[in-house]
């Protein structure tokens, strides 16, 4: 039979393949001999290794093997339950979250943060009845960084602040009696795989470590305070949108601690702070619960009081940006009794300085 182009074609590819496996397999062997001697030649004790001791080396270094270095940790996590190849995989991230934050390099950050509080097991969609040791060392870890590296988180103050919502939110249904445990999400067992899972994540050293975060909120500088405000807010309205669970107000309460906490800023940095937490209050003070918007009012006419004492600076309109709130809830709450408080509040600021006016 006379061979026709075609068969020519696919018998030419066909030689060609097998040239190329042929050609990738010698490749292939070459490189790994060539590997095994540099391994071989690396632990000759007569080699000579310099060392880098410029800090300016450690950035192009990093750059280079932080995405290997990822996916190590991460895998090491996630395979493994060993005690010690856990500490070793989240020390890694903490080191690699730390030498990020020193040369700013957000991307390297943000990806080493995400990675470690995915395994927290507090985020979305993630099954808490699964929790481990090597989780909880996450969560303390996860802490710690915020604790440490505040000033330097960023954006990244997000994810922090969803963890301890949902650490917050475990420690609630930990303590109650009652059904509410159906609102975790992955909990199948709630009354036996969450409390006990859970018990270690909620002690009191863990939880001491979680206000220090609050508390230690006035010691950070001027941008990252905002970031810390912003992050706290978006988890704020999360959670009391939140349908499935229920709304809470915990990081709503916490918003109202930490603006005790930073009063004593100068007002540049509060300018900022509360173009944030302003327009933050002016969405709860409207929210259609009777609950949370009186908490938000309530909330407001104590900050304000305490802020009214400070007295205003020269060339500042400060004052009256930390009453707008009032002017908004007033235009865009509905219910009669909130708008009845906010008419008490405002009169009941006014009466506080015309008796401090009166008495000097």
């Amino acid at each position: 039979m006379k061979p026709t182009a075609s068969n020519v074609g696919k018998r030419s590819l066909t030689h060609d393949q097998k040239t190329r496996n042929l050609i990738w397999s010698q490749e292939s062997s070459a490189i790994s001999q060539t590997a095994g001697a540099l391994m071989e030649s690396a632990s000759s004790k007569k080699d000579v290794f310099t060392s880098a001791t410029h800090l300016d080396h450690v950035k192009p270094m990093f750059k280079l093997i932080w995405s290997p270095l990822l996916a190590t940790f991460s895998v090491g996590l996630q395979d493994s339950d060993d005690p010690a190849i856990t500490s070793l995989c989240i020390e890694g991230m903490r080191c690699a979250i730390r030498i990020a934050n020193i040369f700013g390099l957000s991307m390297e950050r943000e990806a080493f943060i995400q990675a470690l509080a995915r395994f927290t097991l507090l985020t979305d969609n993630s099954n808490v009845s699964e929790m481990k040791s090597k989780n909880l060392e996450a969560i303390k870890t996860l802490i710690s960084v915020a604790n440490t590296d505040g000033n330097y988180l960023e954006t990244s103050w997000l994810d922090v602040m969803k963890c301890i919502s949902q650490l917050e939110f475990a420690q609630m249904l930990d303590n109650s009696q009652g059904p509410p445990h159906d609102h975790l999400q992955g909990s199948s067992d709630p009354d036996s795989a969450y409390r006990s899972s859970l018990s270690e994540a909620n002690s009191q050293s863990v939880l001491v470590a979680v206000d220090r975060i609050f508390n230690g909120s006035k010691n950070l500088n001027g941008d990252a305070i905002v970031h810390f405000v912003a992050a706290l807010c978006q988890v704020s309205c999360d959670e009391i949108s939140n349908a499935a669970a229920g709304p809470r107000m915990f990081s709503l309460v916490k918003l109202v601690e930490i603006s005790y906490y930073n009063m004593e800023r100068i007002r540049l940095e509060w300018s900022r702070i509360w173009a944030v937490l302003g327009n933050h209050f002016n969405v709860v003070g409207s929210n259609q619960s009777q609950d949370i918007s009186f908490f938000a009012v309530d909330s407001l006419k104590q900050l304000s009081m305490k802020f009214l004492e400070k007295g205003e600076l020269q060339n500042f309109h400060f004052q009256k940006d930390f009453l707008r709130p009032f002017e908004y809830i007033m235009k865009n709450n509905k219910s009669a009794q909130i708008r009845d408080m906010v008419v008490r509040c405002l009169s009941q600021m006014v009466q506080s300085q015309v008796k401090d006016y009166f008495s000097c």
